[in-house]
């Protein structure tokens, strides 16, 4: 208890005196204070929604099932060769077909018909997806059989909530659409929105009921017509990327047959060149992809080397080869910690406690080496200290059921609390050269002694912590992309429950995302503790509103299932080139307080916005 007092009036004390003086600066230059703020602010706010537009356009997987094995086919899209591609190849282990999306009327129980966003789907269109229903069932095989004689309809979990109240009755109501008579049979899982991006259905139903429900000309009977997009997965040892022999030939055979013997010459010489070919599909289908990805890619870019213009036309030494040095240096911390808290924050959760406990595994180990201990086990130990204490954040949210933010903010009271305690509040100094070798040596750096008997380094190298925090971004991001594990977090994220159902260990995945985050905190803490050469207990102070400031601007949103390692690595450079460009140009501390929590509450203002209209 007295630990968590001291620990408790240090942090109280320290922001009531932050505080205090950032009002104290506001009143002596309040106009300039205003301006600074808010065009920082509102710079760091357009570049969170151009970096969350690109990510949903281009980067975000689709919400399913291991979305790494889907493939678009391209193939013309006629009907008949849709069917010859699920009867006669092996080439697929699953396939289905989308007839794209009709704004049609429905009318629900003889209420004025309102204009529906409906998908025309193969019956196999859910389970190739791997798509559960949230409630009664998705559609089968069977419903593409006979045209006009499975009147059935899946609704979207908006939809659900938005025009009936999550009424768990739903099953079985009747709606009509363009006056056709269609059972609602199930309601697709949250968070599921088709396989086009920007393009969010209300109601999916067979493409058997397509003469039923749209109006004009019943495609299922016009076989020459390109008019359906193909999506499946295939067998192992299939590549996944350009022309498909096996399928060419069922292809090229199977428009023979539409287009019979009375087709022109024209028509057959495109016939003989014909090749079907496979594109990865995990991102989706999106038009705005292609029409507007390389234009965000650019912005992007844009709005970095525009900050970089400022900043150097305000100071001419940002772009010196030191002060890019003292950046890369600088934001390894911020990015070790913007790590942990993307992959905490995709599950839905947060962690409040990695200031605190980089402290106190940097403490740990610094005391281990006064004791005698080799560095190297010594700092070892001090990862170990942070995995501990994210294991036990873990257990507290997944085992005891209590709120992250509370089980979190427990732990940075706790871990300050021991990390004073051991140390008597004061520096562990006289670690040695050893200590600092990791966070102040390089890797090829080139120097020379001078004639007045002083090194002259020609080039500094790169950093230790630097190669650190690239491996640890590479690392990360395959985990996240590249594996079982990774997926199964984005999915406890986007609907635990549903994760669950599927046969996820939602508890575990939970439990591994704090263990991580009380790791990457202890690597912080070594690496840190290290550049010092001195143990400080009261280190890392308010660094995870930097971790979360730099994952928020990155495009993970707070509300789970969003995220991305390249965007926190994104986050954590813009943060850190926010604050070094404000200390060349003589911004006092408490402006540069000001503008992180500006650029904290805009970013996930606009996340907000986002989120709301993307619905």
């Amino acid at each position: 208890m007295i630990m968590l007092m001291r620990a408790w009036e240090f942090t109280a004390d320290g922001v009531r005196q932050d505080m205090r003086y950032a009002v104290r600066s506001l009143r002596k230059s309040p106009a300039f204070t205003t301006v600074a703020a808010l065009t920082l602010a509102l710079a760091i706010g357009g570049t969170t929604a151009i970096f969350s537009l690109l990510d949903a356009t281009m980067l975000r997987s689709l919400p399913v099932r291991q979305p790494e094995q889907l493939v678009v086919v391209r193939a013309g899209g006629l009907y008949p060769v849709y069917q010859a591609f699920q009867s006669q190849t092996d080439v697929f282990d699953q396939l289905c077909a989308m007839g794209g999306v009709n704004a049609l009327d429905v009318d629900i129980q003889g209420t004025t018909p309102e204009r529906t966003s409906v998908s025309l789907v193969s019956g196999s269109y859910f389970t190739t997806l791997g798509v559960p229903a949230a409630l009664g069932r998705t559609f089968t095989d069977d419903e593409d059989r006979t045209p006009g004689a499975h009147p059935a309809a899946v609704i979207s979990d908006g939809y659900w909530q938005r025009r009936f109240a999550r009424d768990p009755a739903i099953l079985n109501r009747i709606i009509r659409i363009n006056g056709t008579a269609i059972s609602i049979v199930g309601v697709a899982q949250s968070g599921f929105f088709g396989e086009e991006v920007g393009v969010a259905p209300d109601l999916w139903v067979p493409l058997s009921m397509y003469g039923q429900v749209v109006p004009g000309r019943n495609l299922l009977e016009s076989p020459g017509t390109g008019w359906l997009r193909m999506i499946g997965r295939v067998h192992d040892g299939v590549r996944v990327t350009g022309p498909q022999p096996v399928l060419t030939r069922v292809f090229q055979r199977t428009l023979g047959e539409v287009f019979g013997p009375s087709a022109s010459d024209d028509v057959r010489r495109d016939i003989a060149t014909a090749t079907v070919t496979l594109e990865p599909a995990a991102t989706g289908i999106s038009s705005l992809r292609t029409r507007f990805g390389r234009p965000l890619q650019l912005l992007m870019g844009g709005v970095v080397v525009l900050l970089v213009i400022a900043f150097s036309l305000a100071s001419s030494a940002f772009l010196s080869v030191d002060n890019l040095m003292t950046v890369s240096l600088q934001v390894t911390s911020i990015a070790y910690l913007g790590v942990a808290a993307t992959c905490v924050i995709i599950t839905g959760g947060i962690d409040l406690s990695v200031g605190s406990v980089l402290a106190l595994a940097g403490v740990g180990a610094a005391l281990l080496v006064k004791l005698g201990v080799p560095v190297p086990a010594a700092m070892l130990c001090g990862v170990f200290i942070g995995a501990l204490c994210g294991l036990v954040n873990g257990i507290c949210v997944t085992r005891m059921g209590l709120p992250p933010f509370i089980a979190t903010l427990g732990m940075m009271l706790v871990a300050r609390g021991v990390a004073l305690q051991i140390t008597g509040a004061r520096p562990v100094s006289d670690l040695g050269d050893a200590f600092g070798a990791l966070g102040n040596g390089a890797l090829f750096r080139i120097s020379r002694i001078g004639a007045d008997g002083f090194p002259n380094t020609t080039f500094p190298g790169i950093p230790y912590p630097v190669i650190i925090m690239v491996v640890l971004f590479v690392g990360v991001s395959v985990l996240l992309s590249k594996t079982s594990l990774g997926r199964h977090i984005y999915a406890v994220g986007s609907n635990a429950e549903a994760a669950r159902l599927s046969g996820v260990n939602v508890q575990g995945v939970k439990l591994f995302t704090y263990v991580l985050s009380g790791a990457l905190a202890g690597v912080t803490g070594c690496v840190l503790m290290s550049r010092l050469v001195t143990g400080q207990p009261n280190e890392g102070v308010m660094y995870e509103l930097d971790a979360i400031a730099s994952s928020v601007i990155g495009g993970t949103s707070l509300a789970g299932g969003i995220g991305t390692i390249y965007g926190a690595m994104l986050g954590a450079l813009l943060m850190q080139s926010l604050q070094s460009g404000m200390t060349l140009l003589n911004f006092e501390s408490a402006y540069k307080d000001m503008v992180v929590g500006a650029v904290l509450v805009t970013a996930v203002w606009l996340d907000q916005v986002y989120r709301t209209r993307l619905k």
